[in-house]
């Protein structure tokens, strides 16, 4: 009876062991995998790139036709730098007001002129400072719009929010997309993480910031990465009481793709 329980015990031992020395399995993703649509409804213009090409972020991916929104931006240009109506209005106050200066004199001093033509001439006056306020007002208006068309005019083109690789783009060129719909998508593969489950006695060995090794095959090699735990879950799942884990390592040399198995071994 000693004897089974000793050797129930060796063999309880040796699976924790197993247990502590088995690699954590989980499956390599990208730091960064995200589908974008464009911010204007319109047919595809011009595709600049294809799927598999590097980006760059803020690089254009495509453009939609903008032949219209060109234009309007163009007629907005033009009002603003008109300058006529401004201009003489400026004229026209300096003269009103040397003309009105001059009659006040002469109504105080002869009051040759009537009052009430002195009056008009300062209802002149003010009407036409009034509407020189209301010009100026106006063109700051003009700037905005046109600074609002200009802007418009970038929503015509589809820009990549970061560097990476096209994995995929939907449309071609004639085609009609609508606002918001995901059309392109892209990765950053540069840094890649592996998702694993950590049981209780993993969290012993383990925290964030934690160096581990992340054992990979491309099926050319299996290559060893150096990773760290970038994210420990502060829940445990309620079903199976894992903890969610990230581990993050370099990738620049792309050799880890993502969709492939990892290994992640404790140090």
């Amino acid at each position: 009876m000693k004897r089974l329980i000793y050797m129930a015990c060796i063999c309880t031992t040796f699976l924790q062991a197993q247990e502590l020395l088995a690699p954590l399995t989980g499956i390599v993703k990208p730091i960064y995998e995200g589908k974008i649509g464009i911010s204007t409804e319109g047919k595809v213009d011009k595709v600049y790139l294809k799927e598999g090409d590097s980006v760059k972020k803020g690089q254009v991916i495509l453009s939609l036709d903008s032949n219209l929104q060109k234009l309007e931006t163009q007629r907005r240009n033009l009002l603003l730098k008109d300058k006529t109506q401004l201009n003489s209005l400026k004229k026209n106050i300096v003269v009103i007001e040397d003309i009105l200066n001059k009659k006040q004199k002469l109504y105080n001093e002869t009051k040759s002129i009537s009052l009430n033509e002195l009056n008009q001439l300062k209802m002149q006056y003010t009407n036409t400072k009034a509407e020189l306020s209301s010009l100026i007002i106006n063109e700051k208006k003009e700037y905005i719009e046109y600074q609002i068309s200009k802007n418009v005019l970038d929503y015509y083109k589809l820009k990549s929010p970061v560097s990476g690789v096209i994995t995929k783009i939907e449309p071609k060129i004639g085609e009609w997309v609508q606002v918001g719909k995901e059309i392109v998508q892209i990765i950053d593969i540069d840094t890649c993480f592996v998702e694993v489950d950590l049981t209780t006695s993993d969290l012993q060995q383990l925290s964030v910031n934690s160096k581990v090794d992340v054992e990979i095959s491309n099926g050319k090699e299996t290559f060893i990465k150096e990773g760290t735990v970038s994210f420990i879950s502060a829940m445990a799942d309620s079903s199976s009481g894992l903890i969610r884990a990230k581990i993050d390592f370099d990738n620049k040399d792309k050799k880890a793709i993502p969709g492939l198995t990892a290994n992640v071994i404790l140090k």
